[in-house]
């Protein structure tokens, strides 16, 4: 057995112990900037048992983040050699690095250091209303096709989960009402509680507990069973504060410092597309009003960094098969995480202001002001509070 795909794992499950380090956001009346951020992240396989770990090509993978309009995540040093980069069976882009050794006999270890430097761009979602919302019959049949299938940790042919969807839905065309409807049935039913591994949206159900990627889960697959294209999507939030944590019977160790991970549905939803639905980091839960789950949630605020976009792949079995492993052979992971924030220096932020008020009193003379705004995107796209 290999320890494929042990570094997404472990990440994931970073977003289970992290989420007491969270808290809900308030409204911020100034106006947006431009905000910088670095991430450093520091991978440690350690082998105590008495048989030899193989490491894998996975093993030596680091992600590269996704980038979009909202953002953009450059590696600015990484501890060994890029040798090929590709994307995940999920689309998502990610580096394979040369590793000086690939086997590690007992007592040894080895060390994988990345940092990233990250610009956050203002984000910005349409007006979100009942009644502009598109009808089930406006979804594309190939999203359909591609986003509602019976794949990953999804169960949509489960009968419990698809009785429950068919009676919150009802006769309701309207796609907003009808998350809407699964949205407030989930607060309203489902405590909010980790676990040491992901749950499974039956589980979830049954338990009546789950946390940010649980509760996720459990709508999108309510969303796919009636044919509303949704999947999942992970990411980090900036938040001050320390959090270090030992589970897994002391085989995996976590250490966060001013970071969470956290996890959220992508629904799409015409006539707008693919909108984030927030069930846990949004005003939704205080305001009791669902749509607030889509104009609040975690990945509207740009201290909220999109990591990658889950949507075929079986990540609850990956994690409880890597915690499995490790337990067996006695070997042991430490991933730890420091995000900050990037702050100019005073005297650049003068400079700055003192250029842009020069530039609108030029501008009071100028009859037409053309800005040609050039946005660059790379690839197709992309546990906690």
């Amino acid at each position: 057995m290999t320890t494929e795909k042990a570094r997404l794992a472990a990440l994931l499950l970073q977003i289970l112990i992290t989420t007491a380090m969270l808290s809900t956001p308030t409204a911020n009346a100034q106006k947006p900037k431009i905000v910088q951020f670095t991430l450093q992240n520091k991978l440690t396989y350690i082998n105590d048992g008495s048989h030899v770990w193989n490491l894998t090509k996975e093993d030596a993978s680091i992600s590269l983040f996704l980038n979009n309009s909202w953002q953009t995540v450059a590696v600015e040093d990484v501890s060994h050699q890029i040798i090929e980069v590709d994307v995940d069976e999920d689309g998502n882009p990610i580096a394979y690095l040369n590793i000086e050794k690939w086997t590690l006999a007992p007592g040894e270890n080895i060390t994988i250091q990345v940092s990233y430097e990250i610009t956050s761009m203002p984000r910005t979602l349409p007006e979100i209303t009942l009644e502009a919302s598109g009808t089930l019959k406006d979804i594309p049949e190939r999203l359909k096709e591609e986003f509602c299938e019976d794949e990953g940790c999804w169960l949509t042919k489960n009968q419990t989960l698809r009785e429950l969807a068919q009676n919150l839905t009802g006769h309701e065309e309207n796609v907003l009402a009808i998350v809407c409807n699964f949205v407030s049935w989930i607060n309203e039913n489902i405590d909010y509680k980790s676990f040491d591994t992901p749950l499974y949206p039956n589980e979830t159900y049954q338990l009546r507990q789950g946390d940010c990627d649980d509760q996720a889960n459990l709508l999108i697959t309510l969303c796919r069973i009636v044919g509303i294209p949704a999947y999942l999507q992970v990411g980090c939030v900036y938040v001050m504060g320390i959090s270090e944590e030992t589970t897994w019977s002391g085989h995996l160790e976590l250490l966060e410092v001013n970071v969470g991970w956290h996890g959220w549905a992508t629904v799409y939803i015409p006539p707008w597309g693919w909108l984030p639905v927030d069930l846990t980091y949004s005003d939704f839960p205080a305001t009791q009003n669902p749509i607030d789950a889509i104009t609040t949630a975690a990945a509207t605020l740009q201290k909220t960094i999109i990591l990658a976009n889950i949507t075929q792949s079986d990540y609850v079995a990956d994690t409880r098969e890597l915690k499995q492993f490790l337990i067996e052979h006695d070997f042991r992971i430490r991933n730890e995480d420091v995000m900050q924030i990037i702050r100019k220096p005073a005297i650049q932020e003068i400079a700055e202001f003192a250029y842009q008020i020069l530039a609108a009193t030029v501008a009071v003379g100028v009859i037409v002001l053309i800005w040609n705004l050039y946005k660059a995107r790379r690839g197709v796209v992309i546990r906690p509070y």
